[in-house]
């Protein structure tokens, strides 16, 4: 078929481009030489037409009568050809003129005519021909050759594929249909064909083939049923032999002993069921690489050459025609545990090849049963329970060692001192129970041999068919238990450290009030130690708990019998007054309390002193329940906090409002610390002359909903709830992210300074901090700078001075802010490593007016230069001011004379310029000055 296609389509090919090529060539050449007359036409007539227009246009332009002359004109667009036609006067005025736009179309050409009179020139004619309709004539001339010669192409492939189907393609069909009945083997249907030619004999061929397969194919199907005869009496000798081979070869394979046969002189595995294979885990086609002392199957390491000697004598006795049995311990291939097999060896007599039949009985069930009784009977004797065997009447007639530990020989008679006959009323109930449950159990005090001891006793009915009324006795000591949970249940309800009761205690005793009818009055103290965690920190947790267990007994001492008093954590108390719903009388009690905190606390040899806050409220005046009243005491008593500590506070409902925007402010401040939304501003800090040299960093809130808020608005919470950590480190590294662009914008001296909390310094790693800040930023550590307040130096001033000159060994500057506000002493001031003091705001406000202040600052100045540290005075806000630190030579200042903080862009921007004058309110500078 494929050859019969591709000859078709090569001849078709052939005379196809044979027949169409000359009629093709004759076409263009036709083509070509009509346009080559046309155009020539084309070119006559515009010759033609210049004469007729150069003597039809004498007499008028001579006469210069345009109205003459314009009929004469106009009769010549008679010609398409003629798009426009003007006729100008030797003195180049316009004569005639007209424009047929609408015959523009193909080529366009302008003739010049210049128009004579007695060889003088009268004027000249400009007329433009287009050749559309030369090339429209044209385009006919060869679509009616396109046309003729298509038709003539047609007719021409018609004709050649009439005579390739009936001359080729009709031969080729037959002789394919022919080929494909002789490989279908249709046989009985003689080929005829008439035909001489080439393909007429391939015909013949094919004839002559078909006959000779027909006589090939009828010798073949007589002989066939001649061999399927035979064949089926073969197919019921072989199925009679192969059903008994399948009966006998699944005795065999279901067989749950493994049964195998090996070689009598290697030992070596020559095929065996699959229980076998099974046993020794591996697959049956592989049994026969084995033999049953291989290495991988000895289970002990130390014994191959043991087990190999055992398999060998077996293997010849067993040859020699004795049985062999023996009990074979073995790891199995496939890594189950090691398996216990007993073995029975004879000699298989076939005729044939010496052969062992080897029977496997798995018995490691058994095995492993008799050592679980064993173990079991080894951990009852071992076992310091008491465990007996009690008959119907629960008299004993065994018991373990442990037992005898427990009760002497002369106790175990009659069983138990308690459980006996001697108390009926027990042993009657004992009895029944056995009889209606089958075991009974209780915790008793029995007398033993150690004394009196607290014991668990179980006894329980054995379910066994053979011997139905025994009983065991389990005696289990539990005294220490005992006593534990005793231990247990006193700490679930009292703190461990002081003794108090605990918060689950007090709930309960609430609880009780509560519910009482009717319910009883009671006053509840919530008491908070200030400054506690100071001393835990600074004394260590030792410490710690000696004083809360002194607060616990000064406490207990001031409240009456009925009266309460809980350690519900850290340094937390509460005290349930009884009997108490009026202000008055808590008010004698509480002052009592705050009273006896007047007088120190002795710890490690040193006194200390410590005061509490304290919020109260009432039942059922403030809530109904323990958990309204713990929250309404705590409320009131972060009340008594805020109000200066070291006092009490009666609950308010409208604490709860306060409360409710603490937790919300907190809340949102958590949200924007996880979405980056505290920035740095920036205040300028500039030198005599106004320059800008560095800046100090401080912290804004960009809240979504409140806007820009002052650090006043949330700092004193996000200390408090220790967030200041993490906004600290916000800051600092977007301070160090600004001044490193501001150093790469062309000022490489500018720094900035970073104020430091007191959570960040005493609980934070802030030299890892500032070290990870530095690095991510790169920002050089000489240009950065931390400024730290005198409260956080007096805790632990060894602490301080370590951390302080770990900062500078990363190479960042360190800033003493606020100097003078608090225990500015000079001897400590020696001792740190400062590069520069911050003269508070304090001192600058009044420079200019007192002359306590001025003197004070131009001390401090003078002290500092002559430690060799710089000065920088903040709070500057009028121009007086300016001029007094100026004549006292301050290094350096800053505040709102200068500028007020600014983001980071509007800093860049005021970078090279000389700052000064812009002064603010007070009251703005109070705000904003943080």
């Amino acid at each position: 078929m494929w050859v019969r296609r591709k000859l078709s389509g090569l001849v078709l090919v052939v005379l196809t481009v044979g027949a169409a090529a000359p009629a093709a060539l004759w076409a263009l050449w036709d083509v070509q030489d009509t346009r080559l007359r046309l155009y020539q036409a084309f070119d006559q007539d515009i010759r033609q037409f210049q004469g007729k227009l150069a003597s039809g246009l004498q007499a008028p332009l001579w006469d210069l009568n345009p109205e003459l002359a314009t009929p004469l004109l106009d009769a010549q667009f008679q010609d398409a050809r003629l798009v426009s036609l003007s006729v100008l006067t030797d003195t180049r005025q316009l004569f005639y003129h007209r424009d047929e736009l609408r015959r523009r179309d193909g080529h366009c050409a302008t003739r010049y005519f210049p128009v004579l009179r007695q060889g003088r020139e009268l004027g000249h004619t400009l007329a433009e021909f287009c050749d559309g309709v030369v090339q429209a004539q044209i385009a006919r001339e060869r679509d009616e050759r396109l046309w003729l010669i298509g038709t003539q192409f047609g007719l021409t492939l018609l004709l050649i594929v009439a005579m390739l189907h009936w001359r080729l393609v009709l031969p080729v069909r037959q002789l394919v249909a022919q080929a494909r009945a002789l490989a279908e083997r249709r046989l009985l249907q003689p080929f005829l064909w008439r035909r001489q030619d080439e393909l007429g004999q391939l015909g013949n061929a094919l004839e002559t083939t078909r006959q000779a397969l027909a006589q090939l194919f009828s010798r073949l199907e007589q002989q066939n049923q001649a061999l399927l005869a035979e064949l089926g009496q073969r197919e019921a000798i072989s199925q009679a032999l192969a059903h008994s081979q399948r009966r006998y070869q699944a005795l065999v394979d279901e067989a749950p002993e493994g049964i195998a046969l090996l070689n009598p002189d290697s030992g070596q595995f020559i095929e065996g069921n699959p229980q076998a294979a099974r046993l020794l885990g591996c697959r049956p086609d592989a049994l026969a690489r084995h033999t049953p002392f291989d290495a991988e199957l000895v289970a002990l390491p130390d014994a191959p050459a043991l087990w190999q000697q055992r398999w060998r004598q077996a293997l010849r006795a067993a040859d020699d025609g004795a049985l062999s049995q023996f009990r074979w311990r073995f790891q199995p291939l496939d890594g189950q545990p090691q398996r216990h097999i007993d073995v029975h060896l004879g000699r298989l007599d076939t005729g044939g090849d010496r052969a062992i039949r080897a029977t496997l009985l798995d018995v490691t069930a058994q095995v492993t049963a008799e050592r679980q009784l064993h173990l079991l009977q080894r951990a009852i004797e071992q076992s310091h329970d008491g465990i007996a065997i009690l008959d119907s009447e629960l008299r004993l007639r065994s018991c373990n060692p442990g037992f005898y530990r427990l009760f002497s020989d002369e106790q175990t008679g009659q069983l138990l001192p308690g459980l006996s006959t001697d108390n009926p009323a027990l042993y009657q109930a004992l009895l029944t129970r056995l009889d209606s449950e089958g075991s009974w159990q209780d915790a008793m005090w029995l007398n033993t041999r150690a004394g009196s001891r607290y014991c668990q006793v179980r006894i329980s009915r054995i379910v066994s068919e053979e011997d139905p009324d025994n009983h065991i006795c389990v005696v289990t000591d539990t005294t220490e238990s005992h006593q534990q949970e005793d231990r247990i249940r006193y700490l679930a309800h009292h703190d461990p450290v002081t003794g108090l009761t605990n918060r689950h205690f007090l709930y309960g005793r609430m609880a009780e009030a509560i519910h009482q009818l009717p319910p009883r009055p009671f006053a509840l103290g919530f008491l908070d130690l200030d400054r506690f965690k100071t001393i835990n920190d600074t004394l260590g947790h030792a410490a710690g708990d000696c004083l809360l267990q002194a607060v616990a007994r000064r406490l207990q001492t001031l409240v009456r019998a009925d009266d309460l008093v809980s350690r519900i954590g850290g340094d937390e108390f509460v005290i349930l007054a009884s009997e108490m719903c009026c202000a008055d009388e808590a008010a004698m009690l509480f002052s009592r309390v705050l009273a006896a905190f007047h007088d120190p606390f002795e710890l490690e040899g040193k006194l200390f002193h410590i005061s509490p806050s304290i919020g109260v409220c009432f039942f059922p005046a403030d809530g109904d329940t323990p958990d309204i009243l713990m929250r309404n005491a705590d409320t009131a008593m972060y009340a008594a906090k805020a109000a200066g500590r070291n006092t009490y506070q009666l609950f308010a409902q409208a604490m709860h409002a306060q409360n409710a925007e603490r937790l919300d402010l907190e809340r949102e401040m958590r949200n924007g610390v996880q979405a980056q939304q505290f920035v740095a501003y920036y205040q300028p800090k500039v030198n005599a002359d106004g320059e800008l040299l560095c800046c100090e960093a401080l912290v804004r809130w960009q809240h979504p909903a409140l806007g820009v808020l002052s650090p006043a608005r949330f700092l004193p919470l996000a200390e408090e709830t220790g967030l200041i950590v993490a906004i600290g480190r916000q800051v600092l590294l977007a301070a160090c992210h600004d001044c490193l662009r501001w150093r790469q914008s062309g000022y490489p001296d500018m720094r900035v300074a970073v104020n430091v909390s007191s959570r960040q310094f005493s609980h934070d790693d802030l030299a890892a901090t500032v070290q990870s800040c530095l690095d991510d930023s790169g920002l050089p550590p000489d240009a950065l700078e931390l400024e730290i307040t005198e409260s956080l130096l007096l805790d632990n001033l060894d602490a301080a001075i370590r951390l302080l000159q770990a900062l500078r060994a990363l190479g960042v500057k360190i800033s003493l802010d606020d100097f003078g506000t608090g225990y500015s002493s000079l001897s400590y001031l020696q001792k740190l490593p400062i590069d520069t003091l911050k003269i508070d705001r304090s001192f600058i406000q009044h420079i200019d007016s007192r002359s306590s202040d001025a003197a004070i600052t131009r001390a401090i100045i003078t002290l500092a230069h002559g430690l060799g540290v710089r000065v920088v005075a903040e709070g500057v806000e009028t121009a007086g001011q300016c001029a007094v630190l100026v004549e006292m030579q301050c290094d350096l200042m800053q505040g709102f004379w200068f500028s007020r903080p600014v983001p980071a862009q509007t800093l860049a921007a005021m970078l090279g310029q000389r700052l000064g004058g812009q002064c603010l309110l007070p009251e703005e500078s109070a705000a904003e000055d943080s």
